[in-house]
């Protein structure tokens, strides 16, 4: 759903649509990360322009990547890993670290980075722990190696702390071919926080207007605890 977008946004700049099902706020991709865990990871990724591996388990630290522009033609990869629990640690941030650097070492990219998307604040001591992988020079400055984000800051408008990033279009075909300069569009025109959760099928679009209304997609906290 994420790379039709890309193509829309490419192909037509300013079109109007609507995507239903997905988390609108904070509260409910936290209801999201507690009941379906990996539509979670796969939002969280996609939320932040960034492209799921396709893998929920075996997945070697990685649930999704991206590129980034580091100079005027150079591009290097963003790694990046979700975490939904509220058992949070610096060792999940540490390994993240570990796993960016055995792939700048596989890759030959020096300016890979990592970014971990929490669902919940995470504790002081992972903050430390970032901050101990340093940071690496772009052309627009220094950016840090391994970065936090939360869901709270993602709705607040947090993106991926980079230059520009390489949109999935571009991105998905970045083994095949070279990719052009226009390809890339700087975070903070991230629009896209959205993704269509499955919906069962033989039902017309009045039936699926109907049902929607009757029943919340992602009900809100206070309204999971009254039924409770």
């Amino acid at each position: 759903m994420h790379v039709v977008q890309d193509r829309l946004k490419h192909h037509f700049p300013g079109i109007k649509y609507d995507v239903f099902g997905i988390p609108k706020s904070a509260d409910g991709a936290l209801w999201l990360a507690e009941n379906h865990p990996f539509k979670f990871e796969e939002w969280a990724v996609t939320a932040l322009g960034a492209m799921h591996s396709g893998k929920f388990r075996g997945d070697g630290g990685i649930d999704g990547s991206f590129y980034y522009l580091t100079a005027s033609d150079d591009r290097s990869r963003g790694i990046v890993s979700v975490k939904g629990g509220r058992n949070l640690n610096p060792g999940m941030v540490r390994d993240l670290g570990g796993t960016v650097e055995t792939q700048r070492r596989l890759t030959r990219d020096d300016k890979a980075i990592g970014v971990l998307i929490c669902a919940h604040e995470p504790t002081k001591g992972m903050r430390d722990a970032a901050r101990e992988f340093g940071k690496i020079d772009t052309f627009i400055g220094q950016i840090p190696a391994v970065q936090i984000i939360t869901v709270a800051e993602m709705f607040a408008g947090a993106t991926i702390n980079v230059p520009a990033m390489l949109n999935t279009v571009t991105a998905a075909a970045i083994g095949r071919k070279k990719s052009k300069l226009d390809a890339f569009r700087k975070p903070r025109d991230l629009t896209q926080r959205e993704m269509m959760l499955p919906i069962k099928g033989g039902k017309s679009v009045v039936d699926l207007i109907d049902s929607s209304i009757d029943v919340p997609v992602m009900p809100s906290f206070r309204e999971r605890r009254v039924a409770g």
